[in-house]
C-alpha cells in the first residue's frame, strides 16, 4: 500500500518489477484499510494521530509472478536503477 506522493524513484521501482517479469496490479485501498486497529484508543484519536488517512488516496498493489525468476543478480541491478540495489542485488547472489 503506498500514498500518492511520487516519492524519487517509485516509478520507476515499480517498472523496474515488470519489467523483471513481475505482474502488477492496482486498486483503491478498501476503506477498512483506514479504520482504527489501535486497542483502547478513539476513533477520533486515531484520526488526531493519522489525519493523512482521511486527506490522501492509497493505491494496493499486488505484484504475482509466472514463470519463476530466472535473472541473475547482474541482471536484476541493470533492470533496477536505484541507487543500493545492484549492492542489495549483489548481496542476494
Amino acid at each position: 500500500v503506498a500514498p500518492e506522493t511520487d516519492r524519487l524513484g517509485e516509478v520507476e521501482f515499480l517498472d523496474g518489477l515488470v519489467g523483471l517479469g513481475w505482474y502488477r496490479t492496482e486498486e483503491a485501498v478498501p476503506h477498512r484499510f483506514m479504520d482504527n486497529v489501535l486497542d483502547g484508543v478513539a476513533d477520533e484519536d486515531f484520526r488526531n494521530l493519522f489525519p493523512e488517512l482521511a486527506t490522501r488516496t492509497y493505491t494496493l498493489y499486488t505484484f504475482t509472478r509466472h514463470p519463476p525468476p530466472t535473472q541473475s543478480a547482474s541482471s536484476l541491478a541493470a533492470a533496477v536503477p536505484l541507487p543500493g540495489f545492484a549492492i542489495a542485488a549483489a548481496a542476494a547472489a
